[in-house]
């Protein structure tokens, strides 16, 4: 996880809606003054002061050994999130956390937490202590501060988004202390998504099969029970004459019902033909 860098161990946690804006514009003056006469490309509105171009100079950490997290009530920072967006759409947005498509200004805070050790502060309660943290003077510049365009909830969607920020309810609730450290589950590593070869050679696919005990001769034969004589005999010709042997084509899927095997049993025998 890449955090706002506070010295080589600890880093801040980029958690929008959470004076993510605020902290960071202190961190540049303060921190990093060298940054100071670095170029950034702003809007011409005259809002130069207003503007997060610094987010992106500040130097940033890989996963650090410490996280600093400022957690806000998740209710109240997606009303302020939507603001900032734009958007009067909640249904819409709600759907969007469900399916994992959501904008990072309204996405799960949980999803900040490091992989090691996470000290936690609530919004606004602890800003103070924060920054004293952080090495920063406070009070803290006001930037991005959203007072209007916040979207009003039915009592529908508000259930409906308790149930969906349960995690990060849970965790705004747990804060007690101003940088206590976070005792819950750590966030699961995502699983890196299973590489299923496009195509394999015949010579890899035959042997594939024969390593679960299927004979070319029987595919031949299975190959030929196809009662459609066109289907049938482009089916054997990919068999016999292909120079490759493509995942998608439609005589594997044929192949693959015949041999009672579903999707995800093709795709390991393309991955088992791969290492032959």
């Amino acid at each position: 996880m890449k955090t706002f860098k506070i010295n080589e161990t600890t880093g801040l946690a980029f958690n929008r809606k959470a004076a993510t804006s605020s902290l960071t514009k202190a961190i540049a003056d303060e921190l990093y003054p060298e940054l100071t006469n670095v170029r950034i490309a702003y809007p011409a509105d005259g809002l130069k002061a207003f503007r997060t171009g610094w987010q992106s100079i500040i130097p940033k950490l890989d996963d650090p050994a410490v996280t600093l997290l400022l957690v806000r009530d998740p209710l109240d920072r997606f009303r302020s999130g939507m603001a900032q967006l734009g958007r009067m759409d909640v249904d819409k947005a709600l759907d969007e956390i469900e399916s994992g498509r959501a904008s990072p200004h309204i996405d799960l805070q949980a999803k900040q937490l490091g992989k090691a050790k996470t000290k936690l502060y609530k919004f606004p309660n602890h800003l103070q202590e924060l920054a004293t943290e952080i090495g920063v003077s406070f009070p803290l510049p006001v930037i991005n501060e959203r007072n209007e365009g916040k979207p009003e909830l039915t009592q529908a969607q508000t259930d409906r988004a308790t149930i969906l920020y349960t995690e990060d309810v849970t965790l705004f609730a747990s804060i007690n202390t101003a940088g206590q450290v976070y005792a819950g589950q750590r966030p699961k590593e995502p699983e890196a998504p299973l590489y299923v070869p496009p195509h394999v050679t015949p010579r890899q696919f035959r042997l594939a099969l024969i390593s679960i005990d299927i004979m070319p001769e029987q595919v031949t034969a299975l190959l030929s029970q196809e009662p459609d004589e066109m289907k049938k005999a482009q089916s054997l010709t990919e068999w016999e004459y292909a120079s490759q042997i493509d995942r998608n084509h439609p005589m594997v899927a044929t192949l693959g019902a015949a041999l009672g095997k579903d999707s995800d049993g093709v795709d390991q025998l393309f991955i088992l033909a791969q290492t032959l």
